[in-house]
């Protein structure tokens, strides 16, 4: 098997992977029904987590915080950039989980609820793709392991 076709069938699987985990980032974010003005206080560099071995810049996230019954919390924002996109004391809407104030974020803009689709519904037909190239090109020593599961 050449090393190209391992590399389809590691990347197809992890193209079926990457939509369940960010649905399951979704759904936390579902929770998060309460709403907030917040203020941005600060600017915090995080480094590329969503990559291995990424060789990516840092990008600063918005600290913002905010206030629920008279109690303060600060949560980060998801979205950053090389660039300071929220300057400190601009105001910015918090979604907050009621049961938990300190699970709230910052919502995303809708390019990026349009991108999280794209990618729940794409992901899965590029990893068909790679291991439907994989099993064609390997059809025969794939038939031969399917018949030998039959019996």
């Amino acid at each position: 098997m050449e090393n190209v076709h391992l590399f389809m069938i590691v990347f197809g699987l992890v193209c079926f992977y990457a939509p369940f985990d960010l649905r399951r980032s979704l759904r936390k974010k579902q929770d998060r029904t309460g709403r907030v003005t917040g203020r941005v206080v600060g600017h915090e560099w995080r480094r590329n987590s969503t990559t291995y071995h990424s060789n990516h810049a840092s990008t600063q996230h918005a600290v913002v915080a905010f206030a629920v019954e008279g109690r303060d919390y600060q949560c980060i924002s998801d979205t950053g950039a090389t660039w300071i996109i929220n300057p400190v004391g601009q105001q910015l809407e918090v979604h907050y989980n009621p049961l938990n104030p300190s699970d709230a974020g910052v919502p995303e803009g809708e390019w990026m609820k349009s991108l999280e689709k794209t990618m729940v519904l794409g992901f899965p037909l590029i990893g068909v793709y790679c291991l439907g190239h994989v099993a064609w090109t390997y059809r025969d020593a794939v038939s031969a392991f399917l018949a030998g599961l039959g019996g």
